[in-house]
């Protein structure tokens, strides 16, 4: 298990970068086939943002909360909403 922080910390980094905050809350869990394709899509995402330096992809953070959610960092929100990956 990684190390806790027990600290602020902050980064150093030239030039404008986005955080962005995307997740999903689950209302009704019996209804499986509404959320279980999102839940699944979110690693996948993130695997392929991961494989191609050139997306813009810093890194990201999972929150698992009551909210299923994840803090993933960009060089520009463009990278991110590129069609030609």
């Amino acid at each position: 298990m990684a190390k806790v922080i027990d600290s602020r910390m902050s980064a150093e980094m030239e030039g404008e970068f986005v955080v962005f905050l995307i997740g999903m809350r689950v209302n009704k869990p019996w209804k499986l086939h509404k959320w279980i394709p999102v839940f699944l899509a979110m690693p996948k995402m993130l695997k392929e943002l991961e494989a191609h330096p050139e997306s813009g992809f810093l890194g990201a953070q999972r929150a698992r909360a009551r909210n299923r959610a994840v803090l993933a960092f960009l060089r520009t929100l463009g990278s991110l909403c590129s069609s030609e990956r």
